[in-house]
């Protein structure tokens, strides 16, 4: 299981200011990034664009939100002005980026987290049998903490481990040729089972 860093807005503002220059620097936008302006002719004075640097603090958005996640295990609503005003934008648009993509998790995760693929070839090899019987297991539903935090259920659409449908993913490590007994012998036994495809 990962241990997250607790919340806290200082720290995330700290932490996020670091992590900033090094993306800047690895040219994260879709031209290229000048984190230094060009060296101007001798006589001439060089007009700066109130726009310099916008797109690339864009493009940071994405990946600061990725680590903040891993350090703190969700994207707390705290965190939406802070990066709003690292990154100069607004607290809408980093919003609507964490809300957009189902990846960022807005609530502290579960101590397990059970993904099931329901994807075609999955769900032609049993998936919505193992969805059910996961269910159960968990005592949760899709998008869900069970009561105790214990687990999380989350469907996915596909892992890209087709040939050994069904698929299923616990906490980082994939499974495949899952059925509902080794399912449970997965989660009991999470982190001490071989992964892909291997039972």
């Amino acid at each position: 299981m990962t241990q997250y860093v607790p919340f806290d807005a200082l720290d995330a503002k700290s932490f996020l200011a670091s992590k900033l220059p090094p993306l800047l620097s690895e040219g994260l936008s879709d031209g290229p990034v000048n984190t230094s302006p060009p060296a101007a002719p001798p006589q001439a004075e060089r007009t700066v664009s109130p726009l310099e640097g916008s797109q690339a603090l864009s493009s940071a958005v994405i990946p600061l939100l990725h680590l903040a996640q891993e350090r703190y295990g969700y994207i707390d609503d705290a965190l939406v002005p802070v990066l709003a005003d690292l990154v100069n934008r607004s607290r809408a648009e980093i919003h609507g980026v964490v809300t957009f993509y189902h990846d960022f998790r807005r609530t502290p995760p579960a101590q397990m987290v059970v993904r099931i693929c329901l994807a075609e070839a999955c769900q032609a090899m049993g998936s919505d049998a193992l969805a059910t019987a996961a269910k159960q297991q968990c005592r949760t539903d899709f998008h869900h903490n069970s009561a105790d935090e214990k687990y999380r259920l989350e469907p996915v659409y596909c892992f890209g481990n087709c040939a050994c449908a069904p698929s299923v993913m616990i906490d980082d490590r994939l499974y495949g040729r899952a059925d509902a007994t080794k399912l449970a012998a997965w989660v009991k036994g999470a982190g001490t089972q071989p992964g892909m495809g291997r039972a």
